[in-house]
């Protein structure tokens, strides 16, 4: 997850983010920098360039140490058998000890609506051809925060909506208040004590409806993003 679709693309982003705040912001320090432009294609090729060359060196580093990897679906028969099938074959495989390593999966909260063309999850949303006008994203966490910051740097129109009382609630208080201030002046809108309660289309928007301790509120947007976690991926074994 980290190297393909978490952490190792969500940075290369932010890199490109960083790299194009820092030069619309050099006039303070005496240099000028006009008409500074991005083009989000470019950004898109290396982001995936950087995810395929860190992904080539872990398979590189693995034959070199002499580790066997067998490709296709697995499935535990018991708890020294794994059953391994792809295209052309099927192989069966013990050990004495097994480590299941799958990687994770986001989570989806089953509102009315979730299912929506245009309601996308992390996984689609660090990799998207084009950048939408407006996205709202569900969820105030690490992962939502941080693909909030990216896309509002580009331009987009980013609303976060929280359900709990203060966003980035695992970390620490203080720099996760002061974040925010900081992202609020970046122009991002942010609705915490906040429950979704339905998304509808409208028109060629999504329409999210959420209630606050002042009442139920709606948002439009061109896409909705759903970041509220993750969990490990074991379909495959849930019936053992």
């Amino acid at each position: 997850t980290c190297l393909n679709r978490g952490c190792i693309p969500t940075k290369a982003l932010i890199h490109s983010a960083g790299l194009l705040k820092e030069l619309k912001g050099t006039k303070k320090f005496g240099i000028s920098a006009d008409n500074v432009t991005f083009d989000w294609k470019a950004i898109q090729n290396n982001t995936k360039r950087t995810v395929k060359g860190l992904t080539s060196g872990v398979q590189s580093l693995l034959k070199a140490n002499g580790v066997t990897v067998f490709n296709g679906f697995a499935k535990l028969s018991d708890k020294n058998t794994i059953n391994i099938s792809n295209e052309t074959e099927e192989k069966t495989i013990t050990a004495e000890n097994i480590i299941i390593a799958t990687g994770s999966t986001p989570t989806i909260i089953p509102v009315p609506g979730h299912d929506l063309d245009n309601v996308i999850t992390s996984d689609e949303a660090l990799f998207l051809d084009k950048l939408p006008a407006s996205l709202l994203i569900i969820g105030g966490g690490v992962i939502g925060v941080e693909i909030g910051y990216i896309y509002n740097t580009f331009g987009v129109d980013v609303t976060i909506v929280e359900m709990l009382p203060k966003i980035l609630p695992l970390q620490d208080e203080e720099v996760a208040s002061e974040l925010k201030k900081n992202l609020e002046k970046q122009g991002i809108k942010f609705f915490t004590d906040a429950r979704v309660m339905e998304i509808k289309e409208e028109g060629s928007l999504l329409a999210t409806s959420f209630e606050t301790k002042e009442g139920i509120k709606t948002a439009h947007s061109e896409k909705v993003l759903m970041a509220t976690g993750r969990r490990p991926s074991l379909d495959s074994f849930k019936d053992l």
